[in-house]
């Protein structure tokens, strides 16, 4: 943190890699102690947010059951990360591509300390702006992709529509580029 301030350089995140589609036991168990972990990272680095995950859920497990295991798994390290005032950003990854499913998860966790990662080339929609402008007054962070789908096509991202969107949203955070 210090050299980072030294340098003017601000850290605006970090990120896990994790995955919270797993029943209880001591694979989910290490999924949240390793999300807790980075959280303590987080602190350190003075950083206000960490990027995670619900997802993938096992084979022969539905989304829907995968679901309610990632949000208990949320919740609990959403307690964790408001003892440090730093937010948890679901990002629309793996299981989510869509603005409905992520804010389903935005409601059902519903915890002052949990918000969205927003990444603009993760929707797998046939309008994916439609979905990034419907996640984005939920965000806490931005990842703005130099691509996205839009119907199976990979087009150039409109940045001037991304821009205008995030300001109709009253969004006041980070915007990472992601290339």
């Amino acid at each position: 943190r210090r050299r980072a301030f030294l340098r003017g350089v601000e850290i605006s995140g970090t990120a896990a890699g994790n995955n919270f589609s797993l029943p209880k036991g001591p694979a989910r168990d290490a999924q949240i102690a390793y999300v807790k972990k980075w959280i303590d990272h987080a602190a350190v680095l003075g950083a206000p947010h960490i990027r995670v995950f619900a997802g993938r859920a096992p084979k022969g497990v539905t989304r829907e059951e995968a679901d309610k295991w990632a949000i208990a798994a949320l919740r609990k390290c959403c307690d964790h990360a408001g003892k440090h005032g730093i937010f948890l950003g679901i990002e629309n990854h793996d299981s989510i591509g869509d603005a409905d499913s992520l804010l389903r998860f935005v409601k059902a966790v519903d915890h002052e300390w949990f918000a969205v990662n927003l990444d603009s080339g993760n929707f797998r929609t046939a309008d994916p702006y439609a979905d990034f402008a419907a996640a984005a007054p939920f965000a806490v962070n931005v990842q703005v992709k130099v691509e996205m789908r839009m119907g199976g096509q990979v087009k150039a991202t409109d940045l001037n529509r991304i821009a205008a969107l995030l300001r109709k949203a009253t969004y006041q955070g980070y915007v990472t580029l992601e290339y």
